[in-house]
């Protein structure tokens, strides 16, 4: 496993992991709720990346993650 940064290019995966964790029910969206775009996914990770008091990290195994913020 390995754990680094949020990337830009994470920002399609990332959206994926919450639309399905959407769907556990678990979490503050029903399905089909969220209306983020990957655009504006990518620009929330810009901006974690761009302030030094923040960190976005990406825990990755064999090509899959899961990311904790």
């Amino acid at each position: 496993m390995i754990v680094r940064q949020a990337e830009e290019k994470d920002a399609k995966q990332f959206l994926e992991l919450l639309c399905e964790i959407d769907a556990s029910n678990n979490m503050l969206f029903n399905p089909g709720e969220r209306k983020t775009t990957v655009e504006q996914q990518r620009k929330i990770i810009q901006d974690f990346k761009n302030d030094p008091r923040s960190a976005f990290l990406v825990a990755e195994n064999e090509g899959n993650f899961k990311i904790f913020k």
